[in-house]
């Protein structure tokens, strides 16, 4: 049984996103290889545009720095470009 961590908006973007790719895509879903490759990539050009737009290093990212203002243009360009 998976121990449920709380996480405060202050929480670690990077630790977030690990303990997403572990628990939940591995160890919970048994997510297929290209599903994780695909979530991966996407994640990856996330945040390079965040580090860009944010001038934070994805390490440096706070969960509470991830707004829907500070998201919405890679989210507009990933529908706009057919990446959705």
């Amino acid at each position: 049984m998976s121990k449920k961590r709380s996480h405060s908006s202050s929480s670690n973007f990077a630790t977030l996103l690990q303990e997403f790719f572990v628990e939940r895509l591995i160890q919970q879903r048994a997510a297929s290889p290209q599903t994780i490759a695909s979530y991966r990539d996407t994640f990856r050009l996330f945040l390079q545009f965040a580090q860009a737009r944010l001038r934070k290093s994805p390490v440096d990212l706070a969960l509470s720095d991830i707004t829907y203002p500070s998201a919405e243009p890679v989210l507009t360009w990933e529908y706009c470009s057919g990446r959705s």
